[in-house]
């Protein structure tokens, strides 16, 4: 019975479930609700028709969200599952993994890395506060606060995980390093008939002469998170550096508590 259940856990993919996508469709300004009519006043929608039979979910992109991300004809591409832009998509996505050693024990996660690192800390009390914190971010792990949207179409998803290792902050610092044209490393795992299709989706938060802001107006319009006490510059910043050492375990634990105290509804 106990394994049933653990398989059960493992395939429920938190970050498309029932509930999470209960939360996207009231969460976001652009109020991605599946129950309303009136498309044409969405940028995103829930269910693709062809895909309502199954369990897979996904938020497909309306007309009016075509013409907020900037989106025509021109960027239509001819590879497999792209023949109109009706196959532009978002999932859902776990945004800091704190993610635990596997039933079996065969594999460690994240958690079981940082808390090896916490282990050389010379100060106990220290070390006793900020184990406790980690323990804290590995039950968020499966939490909406620890939960988003992020576009599909252009293999984000490989790119956060594989090149930033799953980390939120890297990702941030991927993002707000190519709004600011530093480099396009965020684009490297988008196949050549869907890169330009990224590009144009991540063009469009760009923020004309002041490109710094512009990872500011990403997280508000798919974190509903504003810059205050400097979260997102403190996790661009974390973001381009390694976590191997207690000290930086202990940044990273206190940044991902912070975005998610940070996270407010889009009403308020």
């Amino acid at each position: 019975m106990k394994g049933e259940e653990i398989r059960d856990k493992s395939a429920e993919e938190y970050d498309i479930s029932t509930e999470i996508w209960n939360k996207y469709k009231t969460e976001h300004p652009w109020n991605i609700n599946s129950d309303d009519k009136d498309r044409s006043t969405l940028y995103w929608g829930i269910e693709n028709p062809e895909e309502r039979e199954s369990n897979r979910k996904s938020a497909y992109i309306t007309e009016e969200g075509k013409k907020r991300y900037g989106f025509d004809e021109k960027c239509l591409s001819v590879g497999r599952n792209s023949t109109n832009l009706d196959y532009i998509r978002l999932s859902g996505d776990i945004i800091f993994n704190f993610s635990a050693r596997s039933p079996d024990g065969r594999q460690d996660k994240q958690y079981d890395k940082y808390s090896k690192l916490l282990e050389s800390l010379s100060d106990e009390d220290k070390r006793k506060v900020y184990q406790n914190k980690l323990n804290d971010c590995k039950e968020k792990h499966h939490s909406p606060e620890n939960c988003s949207l992020l576009l599909s179409t252009g293999n984000l998803q490989k790119t956060k995980k594989y090149i930033g290792d799953d980390r939120g902050d890297t990702f941030l610092w991927l993002l707000d390093s190519y709004f600011k044209g530093e480099n396009e490393i965020i684009l490297n795992h988008a196949t050549p008939e869907l890169v330009g299709i990224l590009k144009i989706f991540l063009d469009s938060f760009k923020v004309e002469n002041s490109l710094g802001d512009s990872i500011y107006n990403y997280c508000l319009e798919f974190y509903n998170v504003k810059d205050n006490d400097n979260v997102i510059d403190k996790l661009v910043c974390s973001g381009s550096k390694a976590i191997n050492t207690p000290e930086r375990v202990c940044q990273y634990v206190d940044l991902a508590l912070d975005f998610w105290k940070a996270r407010t509804p889009s009403s308020e």
